[in-house]
């Protein structure tokens, strides 16, 4: 699997589609994620709700892709989607990421 490379400040998209055991398309009961800064051991934002449906679309703000240390040529960041179906069912799904420092790059 290729690194997603995002630019730091810029807003980034990321989807995902839920799918049973049998393969048939599934809506979760609920959905949140939280992302965080996997570099500098920081979470940036946690339990935001999500709309439920087969397959969403999660925009992450530019404000969440900045670097934190200018130090430092890259961060890594993490996106982790909980979708709840049903109380014994849960499914976590983690998208990690690579925040480009434009400006060490000067």
């Amino acid at each position: 699997m290729a690194r997603d490379v995002v630019d730091e400040g810029c807003a980034s998209v990321a989807e995902f589609r839920y799918f049973g055991l049998d393969d048939e398309a599934i809506v979760p009961t609920t959905l949140e994620y939280a992302i965080s800064d996997l570099t500098n051991c920081r979470t940036l934002v946690s339990g935001v709700a999500i709309p439920v449906a087969h397959s969403v679309q999660i925009e992450i703000d530019a404000a969440y892709n900045r670097i934190y240390s200018q130090d430092i040529g890259q961060q890594q960041n993490a996106l982790t989607v909980t979708a709840n179906k049903g109380l014994p069912k849960q499914q976590i799904a983690e998208l990690t990421y690579v925040i480009r420092n434009l400006r060490s790059m000067r």
